[in-house]
């Protein structure tokens, strides 16, 4: 089963970020660390580092699925755990734009995999898959041009 979203999100302030849980700056707030592993992961809320600069309009893809095979051109790759609670809305989002996503999956944990994949213009994919009862952490997937050393953990919450 594949379900996959289409969204045209105005990305600024270099965060490309999948919500579900009530917004606060806090949650937004990116520590040296933060910077050097470039994203931010709380339970309910992940804020990634969109490498480029500026503002700029790109797509954003959500996909839930039931396995994950990542993209040949993919340039960038981080797994992590997502708590998902459906009584709260899930939002694709950057600092000044949101869309809210009406997925139909149950309460729990997910992996959630986080692509940016460059093949003519570049975009964004967020990848959904059901984990429940089974903690798969939170990781570089590949060794990338940005700092990004497969296998490398991420750390969750802001740290210097």
């Amino acid at each position: 089963m594949i379900k996959e979203y289409s969204f045209d999100l105005l990305i600024s302030h270099n965060q490309v970020r999948l919500e579900n849980r009530p917004f606060s700056d806090g949650l937004c707030d990116w520590g040296k660390g933060n910077l050097a592993q470039g994203c931010i992961i709380h339970d309910g809320f992940v804020v990634f580092d969109s490498i480029l600069e500026g503002s700029f309009g790109a797509n954003v893809y959500l996909r839930v699925s039931d396995n994950f095979d990542i993209d040949d051109d993919c340039v960038r790759c981080v797994q992590t755990n997502f708590l998902y609670n459906k009584s709260m809305p899930l939002k694709i989002s950057s600092a000044f734009e949101s869309f809210v996503v009406d997925v139909e999956i149950e309460d729990g944990n997910y992996t959630l995999y986080f692509e940016i994949v460059e093949v003519e213009e570049v975009f964004y994919r967020f990848t959904i898959v059901d984990s429940r009862g089974c903690c798969s952490g939170s990781k570089y997937l590949k060794d990338d041009d940005f700092g990004g050393v497969e296998n490398m953990v991420v750390k969750h919450g802001k740290f210097n």
